[in-house]
């Protein structure tokens, strides 16, 4: 059997996304920052014992992307994409925002909206929702990258509990004006992709840009320039482990202890998060209070859904490692 060529494997994928694209217009298949490992530096260094200099990398990424249940009318209504479901949010650090989402524990309490710098990982993401939610549309979105958005794999370093996710939490949340636009995708996509003999997560926007469409109320002047930040270990959060709690057979609550988390003990992670956004927020109109409320619209992303969610919350923990990781795709999606 021949391997399918790169116009096979576009034409295959625009016919599996969903009809409700079909007559958007087509954009070139060659937007800058697309593909997983564009605008951005791979810091090998962090899989080392000794924790290299958070503000090492200097090419950042322009573009990320999030799966999202919620259609953009929605969104647009509420001003953005904000993850939270308490308001004030009490979580700022980051490992509680990246390990901990239980459904049985409440509202989600975290301060950042989660985004991956990989397409193909967020495409993931939100199949992993729609086949646990039966959704039957779902959407990428794409999002051009602030400063409030920031590395979570160069924050928590060699002790990044999910590195092939490439998450860029963003404080704060989204605006709908820094979204360049969407793809929407039917139910059986992420089935089809496998069945096709294709890796989701391996996939970029040229298999996706015929059904690519772009959001009219994007604000090219404002955002054009502007990149996503470097690792905060500031803001890692380790403080909010558990003592017994551990990774990789290390006791996470040692970490402060290491450079370059030990050089941050002086204020409380939200003191350290307000300074930060003094600094990057300026951006997304952070001027001492964030511009969007920090708690999700309704729909199926917040508390009114956890008593379904449950009984798969609790189906998963007793699931492999790859299981655990697909549950976290829940809250990502």
């Amino acid at each position: 059997m021949h391997a399918p060529t790169a116009k096979a494997l576009c034409l295959a994928l625009s016919l599996l996304l969903s009809p409700s694209n079909s007559n958007a217009a087509a954009v070139p298949a060659t937007l800058p920052g697309d593909g997983p490992e564009k605008n951005r530096t791979v810091d090998l260094a962090s899989k080392t014992s000794q924790a290299p200099n958070a503000a090492s990398q200097t090419e950042l990424p322009r573009v990320l992307w999030r799966g999202d249940g919620r259609p953009p009318d929605q969104i647009r209504a509420k001003g953005g994409i904000v993850e939270g479901e308490v308001n004030p949010p009490k979580e700022f650090g980051l490992w509680h925002h990246s390990t901990q989402w239980d459904v049985r524990r409440g509202p989600w309490d975290t301060a950042y909206t989660a985004t991956s710098s990989s397409l193909g990982v967020a495409t993931d993401y939100l199949g992993a929702y729609q086949k646990n939610r039966t959704f039957d549309e779902g959407y990428v979105y794409r999002i051009h990258a602030t400063p409030n958005c920031f590395s979570l794999q160069q924050t928590h370093l060699q002790h990044t509990v999910y590195p092939d996710e490439k998450e860029f939490p963003c404080l704060g949340g989204i605006h709908w004006n820094q979204i360049e636009g969407w793809i929407a995708i039917s139910s059986n996509f992420s089935q089809s992709v496998k069945e096709a003999g294709m890796y989701l997560r391996g996939l970029t926007f040229d298999e996706f840009s015929s059904g690519f469409v772009q959001n009219e109320e994007y604000d090219a002047t404002k955002y054009d320039a502007l990149s996503a930040s470097e690792g905060q270990p500031q803001l890692a959060g380790w403080d909010t482990v558990p003592k017994d709690y551990g990774i990789m057979g290390m006791p996470t609550w040692n970490y402060n202890k290491e450079l370059p988390w030990s050089k941050f003990q002086d204020k409380t992670t939200v003191e350290y998060a307000v300074d930060f956004m003094n600094l990057h927020g300026k951006e997304v109109g952070f001027v001492g209070t964030f511009p969007l409320p920090l708690t999700v619209p309704p729909g199926p992303f917040n508390q009114t859904m956890r008593k379904e969610l449950a009984p798969y919350r609790r189906h998963q923990q007793a699931s492999s490692v790859s299981g655990r990781r697909t549950l976290r795709a829940l809250r990502l999606a």
